[in-house]
């Protein structure tokens, strides 16, 4: 890959704003460089766990907001006046999942780049996609679940996919949702596409799904986006069954 100067990570001079502007490979090193992406086994970029942790909380304000704060922070992120974001949204193609990207590549910089740059190298960490479709606040449900499930009274089991918006609804939903389950229940995560065992053998096809468990059997499947009210009201249903 080309140079983008001195490796941030060796506390080296600032990057050259222009490279980052104009070279592709320039960029990648410097989000390597920088922590935010991880070079897998198989030769890979994916995000590094520690930006995904600094996305989730900007993913968990604004990826579900009405259209009226959507662009208000458009707006102000942008420093253009109120009555051009709706234009400034459609001519990006800016999502609310992209913004919530950019804002965590531009608070975990530490160092001051131009707005464009900054866009530049969010797009490229969008398009990586997710580490994992697991948020770092569920425990990931190992590839040998049977024992998992078999040991516990009730569990709750959500499979998400990476690049899902109705997922990430839920994962923003995800502190309520916790929050109304009996102290009986265990909740774990699913990254649909590291868990075929799991898919076939709860016919899991839509994304998300929500599973419960009751003495390590299914009881209850809801698939599609669900509130938090409606996963307590069945997850009590099923224990009370």
């Amino acid at each position: 890959m080309a140079n983008a100067g001195a490796d941030p990570a060796d506390g080296g001079v600032d990057p050259d704003p222009e490279r980052l502007r104009e070279d592709g490979d320039a960029r990648l090193e410097f989000l390597v460089g920088r922590g935010f992406l991880a070079v897998t086994d198989e030769d890979e970029l994916t995000p590094t766990e520690s930006f995904e942790d600094v996305r989730a909380v900007y993913a968990d304000s604004y990826t579900d907001v009405d259209d009226e704060t959507f662009h208000d922070t458009v707006a102000e992120v942008f420093d253009i006046p109120r009555t051009e974001a709706p234009e400034r949204v459609a001519q990006l193609g800016l999502s609310r999942w992209e913004l919530a990207t950019y804002l965590a590549v531009q608070s975990d910089l530490e160092t001051d780049l131009p707005g464009d740059v900054v866009l530049e190298l969010a797009a490229v960490m969008a398009a990586a996609g997710e580490a994992s479709a697991v948020p770092p606040k569920l425990r990931t449900l190992p590839a040998s679940f049977e024992d998992v499930l078999a040991d516990e009274r009730a569990a709750v089991v959500f499979v998400f996919a990476r690049e899902c918006d109705p997922c990430r609804s839920m994962k923003a939903e995800l502190d309520d949702t916790l929050g109304r389950l009996p102290e009986a229940v265990t909740a774990t995560g699913a990254d649909g596409g590291d868990a075929p065992d799991l898919r076939r053998a709860f016919e899991v096809d839509v994304a998300p799904t929500t599973l419960v468990f009751v003495d390590g059997e299914l009881a209850e499947k809801l698939e599609g986006y669900t509130t938090p009210e409606d996963i307590e009201e069945t997850v009590r249903r099923a224990l009370d069954a």
